[in-house]
């Protein structure tokens, strides 16, 4: 359309947006930039809705190991390409998202993102210990009984937990603790016959799904 600035009919695919994040000394330049210039396109017949975003999550700070605010102006700035050299971008990802709520600020810490990076070698050696569960039918499960059965039930209740953590409060450090604790479930049992591998099948298989958005390599 030569006469307008954008197509409405994307416009309308797109808006509005779920979930806007932004920190918290951004609030008056983007955020308030962003919501005023909707306002005078919808005034303008150009967009249909009175509010750009449905919900706004104010992102938390990342302090240095000092204690103070991650900045140049302080030199206290950790360096993403040394810590993805040693331990891989998944690891510190999953520190970030794991050290506290979007909202809360964090601390960095060397030792947590050792620490992270030490579950999920975890994650990796046990899909490698228990490749075997792999090949056991699916209808097995309904034979799981015993520690078996109680592992199905914690199975499906970290696939809830992780949902919620995921689609509500955003709460991705309640998410991962979930997944952390299945794990300690699955170095904690032996299967034997294939109902007992069927149930550690199950649960691997949910692990390596709920762990993807959060280490997605």
């Amino acid at each position: 359309d030569a006469e307008r600035p954008f197509g409405q009919a994307e416009a309308r695919r797109w808006l509005p947006v779920d979930v806007y994040v932004g920190g918290p000394e951004h609030a008056v330049m983007h955020l308030l930039y962003f919501r005023f210039w909707h306002r005078v396109m919808e005034q303008l017949g150009l967009v249909f809705e009175k509010e750009p975003v449905k919900r706004l999550v104010t992102q938390g700070i990342v302090n240095g190991p000092d204690g103070r605010k991650m900045s140049k102006r302080w030199g206290n700035v950790v360096q993403p390409g040394p810590i993805v050299d040693r331990f891989g971008a998944d690891t510190m990802r999953m520190f970030m998202l794991f050290a506290a709520p979007p909202a809360k600020d964090i601390d960095w810490s060397d030792e947590q993102v050792e620490g992270m990076f030490r579950f999920l070698s975890r994650v990796w050696r046990i899909f490698h210990a228990r490749q075997a569960t792999f090949q056991v039918p699916d209808r097995a499960l309904a034979d799981a009984s015993g520690p078996f059965l109680e592992l199905r039930r914690k199975t499906h209740r970290t696939i809830k937990r992780v949902t919620e953590g995921l689609e509500g409060d955003l709460k991705f450090n309640t998410s991962i603790a979930a997944l952390m604790e299945l794990v300690n479930e699955l170095y904690a049992i032996e299967p034997a016959g294939d109902a007992d591998r069927a149930a550690v099948k199950e649960a691997l298989v949910a692990v390596a799904m709920m762990l993807a958005p959060f280490a997605p390599h």
